[in-house]
């Protein structure tokens, strides 16, 4: 009795932590933790029946979605909030996989009418990346990515970050994923989609584009190229991101995202992190189109007065910069828009005195609210 009696004592508490979790959005990743791993007893309470939970669930949906049934909608949550928890262990994690869970489930749930659906299938689907990624990527209808977009394009804020989230686990090193992102949409919606999303999401979206063209570039160098997978390798210039990225269009959506970036900037120093990355990376693409757009002009000019102005020593030192790195990328942009004296002046000045850092671009998120 005693031992029962606890149980549902963690279960109440862990119930409660998740709904806080779903009505704040539950914005930042569900960190797996192997604390969470509690033993069988608690996960079979939850539920003890896998294959039951998830035929309840198919059959609340189909109800629900036929008949805009309040009750069967409310159902199907209760069971997708149980999944949410019982799939915490990985080992339980693994059987809703091999179960067919996600076909069964995930596609269904995020065509849902019913918003609330779509959101906790969206933080489903985070929580199982955490736990379980290579198995999630391998796992995963490459068809679901279709409505991510859809939702990233269509859908209101809390949902547009959550589907960004999504991406940034499934992209990276998935070629096959990326391919066909750039077949149904392209880059377009990416930039498309800047004026509507908050500065939190804008740099964990800078973030993605980042690392996948930085991804690209790597393996279509020649020193690496013959070591990726041919099949693999097929999928990487189907998506033809390189090519993409020497376009006008790009660079100028790119530009739009970069200026909001800097607009952002006087509030919060540490979008500007993720400004100065994306800058460096999209330099060999793009600094020649810049050099005669006046928008492009006047943001690098900003920027190389914001390098320059030995006050803002304090961001560099508390963001880990390479001042260096920063400085010369700034510098190159501004020698091809022909101001005079640039590097001359940039050589001298103390910021690049001072020692060379350097910051894991995946922590900026982070570091953006915590230390500005």
């Amino acid at each position: 009795m005693a031992t029962a009696k606890m149980l549902r004592t963690q279960a109440l508490f862990y119930v409660i932590a998740i709904s806080l979790q779903i009505a704040s959005g539950q914005r930042d990743r569900y960190n797996y933790r192997e604390e969470d791993n509690l033993n069988d007893d608690y996960y079979n309470m939850i539920i003890p029946d896998l294959e039951e939970a998830l035929q309840n669930l198919e059959s609340f949906m189909a109800t629900a979605e036929a008949n805009n049934n309040e009750a069967a909608y409310e159902n199907a949550l209760d069971v997708l909030h149980s999944l949410v928890e019982y799939t915490r262990n990985s080992n339980n994690a693994y059987k809703f996989i091999k179960l067919k869970g996600i076909d069964r489930i995930i596609p269904m749930n995020l065509k849902s009418n019913n918003i609330k659906v779509r959101t906790r299938t969206l933080i489903f689907m985070k929580s199982l990346f955490d736990i379980a990624p290579t198995t999630m990527s391998a796992s995963m209808p490459i068809v679901i990515v279709d409505k991510i977009l859809d939702i990233f394009e269509t859908d209101k804020m809390p949902l547009k970050s959550h589907a960004v989230d999504v991406l940034t686990y499934w992209l990276p090193g998935n070629p096959r994923v990326q391919a066909r992102v750039m077949k149904l949409k392209g880059l377009v919606p990416f930039y498309d989609q800047v004026d509507k999303l908050d500065t939190h999401v804008i740099v964990s979206l800078v973030n993605l584009f980042t690392k996948v063209l930085q991804e690209h570039i790597r393996v279509r160098s020649d020193s690496q190229k013959h070591l990726v997978d041919n099949d693999q390798m097929k999928f990487y210039l189907r998506t033809g991101l390189l090519e993409y990225m020497s376009t006008e269009t790009v660079c100028n959506g790119l530009l739009d995202i970069l200026t909001k970036l800097w607009s952002s900037s006087s509030e919060e120093h540490g979008v500007l992190v993720v400004a100065f990355d994306l800058i460096k990376t999209i330099q060999p693409y793009c600094l020649t189109m810049y050099q005669t757009n006046e928008r492009a002009k006047k943001l690098f000019a900003d920027l190389s007065t914001f390098v320059n102005d030995a006050d803002n020593q304090e961001f560099f030192d508390v963001y880990n910069l390479n001042v260096t790195d920063v400085a010369l990328v700034v510098a190159g942009y501004m020698e091809k828009f022909n101001v005079p004296n640039i590097k001359d002046e940039m050589a001298g000045h103390s910021l690049l005195t001072t020692p060379k850092h350097n910051v894991s671009i995946q922590q900026i998120p982070q570091l953006i609210y915590s230390k500005v």
